[in-house]
């Protein structure tokens, strides 16, 4: 019985959507309903869109093979503008990009490609190692750089919990404390109260989260789109929400996350006023133009694509920023949802990875980032297995509010005779690392930091 209710159930459906106006029999009677013209517009008008969108991938095709590269490029460009969730033009676009050897806009396609509805496990598969392995990777100095990430790892992945949702703090957080990483959480202030819904997490789950060492973000205090705002909401959408959230959670506020997105020069001036960053990629391209945002969950994003982006953030030097939401949970609408299964698989998977990958919060790989761009460091050679480096800063202060990485070329390292020391003899964390080199911890500024390996520590 139940088989043929759904049967019926899904005949209907169909009906509906193939005719404006349906005659079905109940208890013998014919019985009209109308299908609003409203609806069949918007319908007619995703088919139209659908269709001039395939048709756009295939003229751009036929440009490829008249090798008109720059045609066909627009063609697909054109396609996604008409039709978002067009996948095959997707994977068009970054295969240009790929073989024209633009890893910059190929990365940027994958980020648009997240906002809507492909399938992004089949345009992720278009990145193929052989092809991406042509392009050449930036160089640092051998003899002495300041690693691009902490520890020197290859890569880094900041995930974010957008909304404040409840299972993020029932369900995220102990995956997250299981393997020792943090996330951040950009909560919405003005939907968030004393005690927890079904929906919302409460003030007390995020200050419990802070003092555990997650970071509470600001998404604004009422959820709006910001471009549509009048001006003089600002203050209370950006820095009200933002105190809110630093009075109800004991933490400060640094990062900022745009409601849908949706920003603009105006709007990121004024978040910048009060907030040490927000997450908009080309703001953060200006501290690391290897920074990518890419949304996580959904039908279309399985475990297997979330590690393959994992290998290549590590293989190209990323830095992912995971936009991502609630868990998938029944009876509620998420958008995008991930499985508690795919979380903790994919956590475990970057966990066998943790010397190449660098899981950290949002703000905190920003800072990290930011302070590298802002500083250099130099290398004197003072005997043949020792060096001293000096950390020059772009700020007042002569300590840095976290450590950076140097790598100082050593030559063949032994394990157990590395040191750096300040002059005060003070002892400074250092390592044996990749390419046969040294990896110093430094913080302190304008300071010379001796070090040395082998026998001569």
């Amino acid at each position: 019985m139940l088989k043929k209710w759904i049967v019926a159930v899904v005949v209907i459906g169909v009906l509906l959507v193939s005719a404006k106006v349906l005659f079905f029999s109940v208890a013998h009677k014919k019985v009209e309903v109308a299908l609003p013209d409203a609806l069949l517009s918007k319908q007619e008008t995703f088919r139209a869109s659908q269709q001039r969108s395939k048709a756009l991938v295939d003229q751009g095709i036929g440009n490829l093979r008249k090798r008109d590269v720059n045609a066909a490029l627009t063609d697909f460009i054109d396609a996604v503008r008409v039709f978002p969730p067009n996948t095959q033009a997707y994977m068009m676009i970054v295969k240009v990009y790929l073989s024209t050897r633009q890893e910059g806009m190929m990365y940027e396609t994958l980020e648009q490609a997240g906002k809507s509805f492909p399938w992004f496990d089949k345009i992720l598969d278009v990145v193929g190692d052989e092809d991406i392995s042509k392009i050449p990777l930036p160089t640092e100095s051998t003899a002495v750089h300041i690693a691009p990430f902490k520890d020197d790892r290859k890569a880094a992945v900041s995930f974010m919990f957008d909304d404040g949702e409840a299972n993020v703090y029932s369900g995220v957080l102990p995956l997250f404390d299981k393997y020792a990483f943090k996330a951040t959480i950009p909560v919405i202030a003005g939907q968030t109260g004393p005690v927890a819904t079904s929906f919302r997490g409460s003030w007390a789950d995020w200050k419990d989260a802070a003092k555990r060492g997650f970071e509470i973000a600001n998404h604004s205090m009422n959820h709006h789109d910001l471009r549509t705002v009048s001006p003089a909401d600002y203050k209370v959408e950006i820095e009200d929400a933002r105190d809110l959230i630093e009075k109800e959670t004991g933490q400060n506020v640094r990062s900022f996350v745009f409601p849908l997105d949706g920003y603009g020069d105006q709007l990121l001036a004024r978040v910048l006023r009060s907030h040490a960053v927000a997450r908009q990629p080309s703001l953060l391209r200006t501290v690391y133009n290897r920074a990518v945002t890419i949304i996580y969950g959904g039908p279309h994003f399985p475990l297997a694509t979330a590690n393959r982006l994992m290998d290549i953030a590590v293989a190209r030097r990323l830095w992912i920023v995971a936009e991502s939401h609630g868990l998938d949970q029944r009876g509620s609408d998420h958008y995008k949802p991930m499985s508690v299964e795919f979380l903790d698989k994919h956590l475990a998977y970057i966990s066998s990875h943790a010397g190449d990958i660098w899981v950290d919060t949002f703000y905190n790989v920003f800072e990290y980032l930011k302070l590298r761009k802002s500083s250099r460091v130099e290398r004197k050679d003072v005997a043949p297995a020792r060096a001293e480096v000096i950390l020059r800063c772009n700020s007042s202060e002569k300590t840095l509010p976290q450590p950076l990485t140097v790598v100082v070329g050593a030559g063949k390292v032994s394990p157990d005779a590395v040191a750096a020391h300040l002059p005060d003899g003070g002892a400074l964390r250092a390592w044996p690392c990749a390419g046969e080199s040294v990896c110093v911890e430094v913080s302190a500024c304008e300071v010379p930091v001796s070090v040395s390996w082998g026998d001569n520590k």
